[in-house]
């Protein structure tokens, strides 16, 4: 009786007969392994300051060597993605564990199309697998960047509000001790740096909505840092009991020292909503 190894090899055999080649078997019969390759779309669509889903996909899982990345090239000035970290302007490295559920985030003035290069890099340094997208970006809905952070990205119908947006008319103040005080003239921003900001806060309303405030917070002084007024606000509702509340959030007590600090930087950079809020909390 034939054994298991001895079928195989007649198998082999009988295949190169009647193909007269190795070409047509498979890899496995081969001895080799398939090469590691990158599955993406030929166009993703996306909108302006609008959190668009990016898929990639790599493998076969077996082939891929630990700590492999996948680096995408080409992409405009400013644009985040949901997972990774920035290589240089326009070049993002991404974990391939992040790839599930990848989203990008482009900044109000990009339009047009242009080319990404997606490369499966190793940790050595070498090119498993080579791709391209075409990144086509559609009209944005927003009308000006003041507007950006009531988009769709950054609230979901039925999704908890951070509080009255800058548009909102400010409440006649109960404190006189605000009311001596005069606000200053909120800094002046430039345009490229307002974008990124009103991206930190777009993401960040998204993350706050999943209930990770503490990743929410982060994104939240990074636009505030820059002068975004709205993102002060926010970040001063992640600390407000009573919008810890409105939000639904468990588990995490409020800081009305920490929200008032927030709120007067917010009054400070021109949010009209933060007299209100700061006489709500009360003054030191």
């Amino acid at each position: 009786m034939l054994s298991m190894r001895s079928l195989r090899v007649c198998a082999v055999v009988i295949s190169v007969l009647l193909t007269g080649s190795l070409a047509s078997l498979p890899s496995s019969a081969q001895g080799t392994k398939p090469a590691p390759a990158i599955t993406a779309p030929a166009i993703v669509l996306i909108e302006p300051m609008v959190e668009t889903a990016f898929t990639i996909q790599v493998g076969p899982a077996g082939v891929l060597p630990r700590n492999c990345f996948l680096r995408v090239k080409g992409l405009p000035a400013q644009a985040v993605f949901s997972d990774g970290h920035v290589v240089s302007p326009g070049t993002w490295a991404l974990p391939v564990a992040g790839l599930e559920g990848l989203k990008l985030t482009v900044p109000l003035s990009t339009h047009g199309r242009t080319d990404l290069q997606l490369s499966l890099m190793a940790i050595d340094g070498a090119v498993l697998a080579e791709a391209k997208v075409t990144l086509a970006v559609t009209a944005s809905t927003l009308n000006a960047p003041g507007l950006a952070s009531t988009a769709p990205a950054a609230r979901q119908p039925g999704s908890a509000s951070l509080g009255p947006p800058a548009s909102d008319v400010v409440a006649p103040l109960a404190s006189t001790s605000l009311q001596r005080i005069a606000p200053a003239p909120p800094p002046t921003m430039k345009p490229e740096d307002r974008e990124r900001a009103i991206m930190f806060l777009a993401r960040a309303n998204s993350i706050l909505q999943a209930g990770d405030v503490a990743s929410a917070r982060q994104l939240f002084q990074r636009a505030a840092d820059a002068g975004l007024a709205e993102a002060a606000i926010a970040m001063g509702s992640t600390f407000d009991p009573v919008e810890l509340g409105r939000l639904g959030v468990r588990g995490l007590k409020g800081d009305p020292e920490a929200a008032r600090k927030w709120y007067e930087r917010a009054r400070v950079l021109g949010a009209p909503g933060a007299e209100e809020r700061l006489r709500r909390v009360g003054s030191p």
